[in-house]
């Protein structure tokens, strides 16, 4: 069962790393780790393809860690003119599990895959009010205090 407490983040998707860097830095008092770009497999509407988004976490002084997302049109990270919030960031046990745990009225919108095409790591999940959550198996990315 997915709690409160599993809840380690919250992704933001903007338009520009380092404005919203310097904009929410100002605005929260935190600093941010050097971005990175993740190459990852997934599968979503578009099929199953390779992604490479730029993101960034805060450095760790907020109580839940802040996610920033460059925007990447045509997938699960497209933004308009305005950056928007994107998700909660929940740790669970096993990622299949939890879905196959949230029952009517959830979308799975896009998942993590390993090299031979199987759910691995992490996925994207909306309910009906559009609340998104991406759901991340816990070891199965880095942990965000290194």
């Amino acid at each position: 069962m997915i709690t409160f407490d599993d809840i380690y983040h919250v992704g933001i998707i903007v338009p520009d790393m380092e404005a919203a860097m310097d904009e929410l830095g100002r605005r929260f008092g935190c600093g941010w780790r050097d971005p990175s770009t993740a190459t990852v497999r997934v599968r979503d509407e578009g099929g199953d393809r390779i992604l490479s988004p730029r993101v960034t976490f805060c450095d760790r002084s907020t109580p839940i860690a802040l996610e920033l997302i460059e925007a990447i049109p045509g997938t699960v990270w497209h933004v308009g003119e305005r950056s928007q919030l994107h998700h909660f960031g929940l740790y669970v046990d096993s990622v299949q599990a939890a879905i196959d745990e949230l029952g009517p009225g959830m979308t799975l919108e896009m998942a993590g895959l390993d090299r031979d095409g199987m759910l691995a790591g992490f996925c994207y999940v909306t309910d009906d009010l559009g609340v998104r959550m991406e759901l991340v198996a816990r070891g199965g990315l880095p942990p965000l205090d290194d």
